[in-house]
């Protein structure tokens, strides 16, 4: 019984931890939508979009393969492996914060200023994420919520002053010094200081390279594939149209809390299992997935019976939208049955196989959406996201039960360096 809640006690905290990170997000659109309007909403979701493509690529290249490389080690040689993650992420960070100001500029106008205003606040963003990543990995999953849980007291104290000066500078302000003081935060937390430039370029070439190089490549192709996709279905739909999908998005997507809340605490887990067996690996992939199934239908079925809640949350004027919320929440609930396959190919160091499920994916979504916008507006929109969810699932699914084939990465960590 010890073992077991040693192993998973840390699920309830990564909801926890996961339901304060959803809040501050959620809540930076609900403040958007309802003082700045569909359209205003539309610019800065672009920007946030950027934001979420910079996480998901310092991820893939730097915290996942962390996780996986080091969560089965000993204490003295996690924290090594940290720190010399951490020198990795922060000159990339800042790198993508330079890009993200590039592509304001290229965009310009009003939706190339929600990229600029959300750009400001990149660097501390990506620097909080990276150590609720750490503090999970390490068991610490109380203190990776606590963080979360004071970037959104943060953001809510400032939320009424924001809203009262009602521009797009200081809705993403009150969002963006929440994840400065819980970055501040995180280095009490941890206590880490970066290492030296070799030696973290040496750990990252040793531990991180063989998984992070396919992860990172998924990450990029995923990455200008969905922003594409969001500045093509803008010039389709028109920025009204695309600020109210992604406020039913926004409202009756649960995995974008689920998802995370599992993996945080998931990863770890599994790969901790499968160093006992495959069998206990497949086998908590397939608890996850069934749990997150379960309270996904639950949330769609619950929400999707509220036909008013869009308007209370978001204003009158994203009443109409209403009707394509049926084929977004079924669209999760598929989703959500493939949600530990991919942790289990990470913790497997199948970076490939995890690739190519990637990309059948993205066919899929590229195929579909941008002709039903054309020809069916909104309404295709949303039933073609609920198609090529299928098609992404399915083939995350079945490529993921396949047989192992991929060696995972088990190189030793450079010494400790002062």
């Amino acid at each position: 019984m010890k073992r077991f809640r040693a192993r998973y006690s840390g699920f309830a905290w990564g909801f926890v931890d996961q339901a304060f990170s959803s809040a501050t997000n959620f809540g930076l659109m609900v403040l958007a939508g309802r003082a700045l309007g569909p359209g205003g909403l539309a610019a800065v979701v672009v920007g946030f979009t950027l934001y979420l493509i910079a996480l998901g690529f310092q991820r893939s290249l730097v915290t996942d393969p962390l996780v996986a490389s080091s969560s089965a080690l000993g204490e003295v040689a996690r924290r090594l492996a940290g720190r010399a993650a951490l020198m990795v992420v922060l000159p990339g960070a800042a790198g993508m914060t330079i890009v993200a100001f590039a592509a304001a500029a290229l965009i310009g106008g009003r939706f190339g200023q929600g990229v600029f205003v959300v750009a400001l606040w990149l660097p501390v963003a990506l620097v909080q994420d990276f150590w609720r990543t750490v503090l999970f990995r390490d068991g610490r999953a109380r203190a990776a919520a606590a963080n979360d849980g004071l970037w959104l007291v943060v953001m809510g104290i400032l939320a009424p002053f924001a809203w009262s000066i009602g521009d797009d500078w200081a809705i993403v302000g009150c969002w963006g010094v929440g994840a400065l003081v819980a970055a501040l935060v995180g280095v009490v937390q941890t206590g880490y200081i970066p290492i030296a430039i070799g030696a973290a370029s040496r750990w990252w070439r040793q531990e991180a390279w063989s998984l992070g190089r396919w992860l990172a490549l998924g990450s990029i192709t995923y990455s200008l594939a969905t922003y594409g996709t969001v500045l093509m279905l803008v010039a389709l739909l028109g920025g009204t149209a695309f600020g109210g999908l992604r406020a039913v998005q926004s409202l009756f997507s649960p995995l974008s809390l689920l998802g995370p809340a599992i993996a945080l605490p998931g990863l770890p887990a599994l790969v901790r299992a499968r160093a006992e067996s495959s069998h206990a690996a497949r086998l908590l992939t397939l608890y996850l997935s069934c749990a997150v199934t379960a309270l996904t239908m639950l949330y769609v079925i619950v929400f999707t019976l509220s036909p008013g809640l869009l308007t209370v949350v978001f204003g009158e004027q994203f009443t109409r939208f209403h009707t394509i919320v049926l084929p977004i929440g079924l669209s999760q609930i598929v989703a959500a049955t493939a949600t530990g396959f991919p942790l289990l190919l990470k913790a497997q160091s199948r970076g490939r196989a995890l690739l190519f499920a990637q990309l059948v994916g993205l066919v899929a979504t590229l195929a579909i959406l941008p002709a039903l916008a054309s020809t069916r507006g909104l309404t295709g929109v949303a039933w073609g996201t609920f198609g090529s969810e299928i098609v992404a699932s399915g083939a995350l699914v079945i490529i993921a039960i396949r047989p192992e084939h991929e060696r995972a990465t088990a190189l030793p960590l450079p010494a400790e360096q002062h």
